[in-house]
């Protein structure tokens, strides 16, 4: 099985609503703040905002970071490759795409299980 990355953009407003609730759980989780308003959700709004907080644990506590995305399952193996493979250093930008991207992910199989399990289902939307 292939796995999709998709990206933010593709997102409808109901997806990018359950990103930042997936987000505000995993924030809180790890004891962190998470103020994302979403009644003004939109896929720049939530990269900004994001790309604030993860500024925010990069220069003020690395360790909170390191258990967020371990969290979030951001593999040191997503990180490395990215590394390998760009000229760009690791940095806050870096890191918010890919917790964008495996949040999103999250969030497509989630919606693709319940119509699985529902029996409302297109069976080319789990291949194996």
């Amino acid at each position: 099985m292939d796995i999709i990355v998709p990206e933010l953009g593709d997102a409808d407003l109901e997806q990018l609503r359950l990103i930042s609730a997936q987000l505000k759980k995993d924030f809180q989780m790890e004891q962190l703040n998470w103020n994302y308003v979403d009644s003004e959700i939109s896929a720049e709004g939530l990269v900004g905002y994001l790309t604030e907080r993860i500024r925010h644990l990069i220069i003020n506590s690395d360790n909170k970071l390191i258990r967020l995305l371990y969290r979030i399952d951001v593999s040191e193996e997503m990180l490395s490759s990215y590394s390998v493979s760009s000229s760009e250093t690791l940095n806050e930008t870096v890191l918010c795409k890919k917790i964008l991207e495996r949040t999103f992910q999250k969030v497509l199989l989630r919606e693709a299980y319940k119509k699985y399990s529902s029996g409302a289902h297109d069976d080319n939307i789990i291949d194996s």
